[in-house]
């Protein structure tokens, strides 16, 4: 597997380089988990939690492959209608895009289980209400 899109353990390691990535949290006083963004900068997370959250694995965020949001939601106009039900036009403004479930839980995750997201052509589509 390639080491850019696995998760790694924090007590395994740290990362290399500064940068963003996504961070598998857990708050060990409600054991509850996130998935965030984090910076990482100069050898440590920026801005993380308190004395009860600990970071216990991160993941280098991808690169974008979908440059243009519009431009792909207008390739995917047709099956947009289906996915959401629409027999009427609608705005493109009302949808998100994330390329990974990583992303989707991390940027959406209300909107994953509340039902307003889709999966077409292997990209995540988010209707903002």
């Amino acid at each position: 597997m390639n080491n850019e899109n696995r998760w790694i353990g924090n007590l395994e390691k740290s990362p290399d380089n500064d940068g963003l990535y996504y961070v598998y949290t857990m708050n060990c006083m409600d054991n509850s988990n996130d998935i965030l963004k984090l910076q990482f900068k100069n050898g440590q997370w920026q801005e993380f939690g308190d004395d009860y959250d600990r970071i216990i694995a991160w993941k280098k965020i991808p690169k974008k492959k979908i440059t243009d949001k519009l431009e792909w939601l207008k390739k995917h106009h047709n099956e947009l209608k289906i996915a959401f039900n629409y027999d009427v036009e609608f705005d493109y403004n009302n949808f998100e895009i994330a390329e990974t479930l990583i992303e989707c839980l991390c940027e959406y995750p209300l909107f994953l289980y509340d039902g307003y997201i889709r999966l077409i052509d292997n990209i995540y589509v988010i209707r903002i209400i």
